[in-house]
């Protein structure tokens, strides 16, 4: 290939047969090249551990959004929404009112108590609280 005769040839000597270096730079070269590999290796782990935890998090913030725009109307999805959300109101008045549909009046009323607690201005809240046995 003509032209550029870097290329065209191997390098004429390579750390580990290098005679002209002492032996002991060339054990630190050595010692300094491993190093970097295990550095590189190290921060290709550490990329990898990075991504994961961003899509688990991307994942649990899109059931967060469904929890938010579209709320389950089942018991189980609406604890799990609420374990997430402690503390929104709506979700907790949407258990409530499944709870007294499936005869729960018990766990109905702690959940309407939850909620005035939560924001005790919210009429809906204190409404649905006065109106249980």
């Amino acid at each position: 290939m003509g032209g550029d005769s870097r290329f065209d040839e191997p390098p004429a000597s390579t750390i580990a047969d290098n005679p002209s270096m002492p032996d002991n730079e060339r054990d630190h070269m050595k010692q300094a090249i491993a190093a970097v590999c295990r550095l590189l290796c190290a921060l290709g782990i550490l990329g990898l551990v990075v991504l994961v935890n961003r899509s688990q998090s991307d994942e649990a913030s899109a059931d967060g959004v469904r929890c938010e725009l579209d709320p389950p109307r089942d018991i189980p999805a609406l604890e799990a929404c609420l374990a997430r959300s402690p503390r929104d109101v709506e979700l907790v008045l949407d258990l409530a009112a499944a709870y007294e549909a499936a005869g729960r009046p018990a766990d109905a009323r702690a959940q309407y108590v939850r909620a005035a607690a939560i924001d005790p201005r919210d009429a809906d809240a204190r409404r649905r609280l006065d109106q249980q046995p």
